[in-house]
């Protein structure tokens, strides 16, 4: 049996969930397939242990979204039309040492510098600096992040004509372990620091050209207000699957994908391991890394 769609999305992880939203308010046919029975990806809130206890299995707090045209504009109207709500508590994140010490972050930077002195008062100048520096750049970092980048040629051009540029552009091409060991003194500040930066990413602290995760995050946690979704984590995940069947989308759970359908060079459709087909007249949408296709397929196309 085949099954007609103009989008075929292969997994209902926030991202992907985010894109066929998007997709299906322009006017898109979408079908999303999961293969487990409840959809979230990193934002997943379910039963464990006893019933009516629900636990967030990854994220609990959502801070890279806050500033996302997603939440900050409510492109999609989770907040305005489809039950998606934050609380703002204004503690960010505890970092426990090996000798039961304790590093809080604090939505507020004053607060966070005070917590940070009780280590060193130099890294608290220090991170109040990297804090001013990230707040100076932040918008013109958040311009490259919810659109088409520019060239690297050009960004660096750009950055190269003023002190703060020239700046992250030093962070751009080291790693985080090399821009935290320069700006601080002491290990619990460099471990709290390295933990922040490389969390999100998945990277290692000694992976280059991930520096200027270490700005960046610094700057965002105290220019946008951590979120704690109302329900647990995968209420954003509950509130994009209501936006996407609310404008004629369809979600699948139980939906194992076994193979990437394609034709004339072109992914075309999604096959399921129950041997159900889903045709996709547009694009294929995969949050996967391609080296995780099919190799026939990819080899061709990846060096």
């Amino acid at each position: 049996m085949s099954n007609i769609y103009d989008i075929a999305v292969m997994g209902a992880g926030q991202n992907t969930l985010g894109t066929a939203a998007y997709l299906a308010k322009a006017g898109k046919k979408v079908v999303v397939l999961e293969q487990h029975d409840f959809i979230g990806g990193g934002t997943v809130t379910i039963e464990r242990g006893h019933p009516g206890f629900t636990h967030d299995l990854h994220s609990v707090h959502h801070y890279l979204i806050q500033p996302n045209p997603l939440i900050r504009n409510d492109e999609l109207n989770l907040l305005s039309k489809f039950g998606l709500e934050y609380v703002h508590p204004g503690a960010f994140q505890t970092t426990i040492l090996s000798d039961f010490s304790t590093l809080e972050v604090f939505d507020d930077l004053d607060r966070t510098c005070q917590s940070i002195a009780r280590h060193s008062e130099k890294d608290a100048e220090a991170y109040r600096d990297l804090a001013m520096l990230g707040a100076r750049v932040l918008p013109m970092l958040m311009a490259g992040m919810y659109t088409v980048p520019l060239p690297l040629h050009v960004t660096l051009g750009m950055l190269s004509g003023n002190e703060d540029g020239r700046r992250i552009i030093d962070m751009m091409f080291r790693s985080p372990l090399q821009v935290v060991d320069e700006l601080f003194e002491s290990d619990h500040i460099k471990i709290h620091m390295i933990r922040s930066a490389t969390e999100h990413t998945l990277g290692f602290p000694d992976d280059m050209g991930n520096g200027l995760c270490v700005l960046l995050t610094t700057a965002l946690q105290h220019n946008f207000k951590a979120g704690m979704p109302i329900g647990g984590s995968g209420a954003l995940a509950a509130a994009l699957a209501r936006c996407i069947e609310y404008h004629g989308g369809t979600i699948i759970k139980n939906a194992k994908v076994e193979k990437v359908l394609t034709s004339g060079g072109r992914a075309t459709g999604l096959l399921t391991t129950d041997d159900e087909e889903y045709a996709a007249r547009d694009a294929v949408v995969a949050s996967i890394h391609p080296r995780n296709l099919d190799s026939s397929w990819m080899a061709s196309r990846i060096p």
